[in-house]
């Protein structure tokens, strides 16, 4: 998806620098929510 954006518009920093962001933002929110079922699943209750 990257690419296709940069080959377009010829901005190449600014197009790896949003998507690496959007990346790193996406996988901290997948491990929280794997943090909050872990700890349902493992302790029995919610935090």
């Amino acid at each position: 998806a990257a690419n296709s954006i940069q080959s377009r518009n010829f901005r190449a920093f600014e197009t790896y620098f949003v998507t690496t962001a959007m990346y790193f933002l996406m996988a901290l929110l997948i491990r929280q929510l794997l943090i909050q079922i872990g700890h349902r699943f493992v302790t029995g209750r919610a935090r």
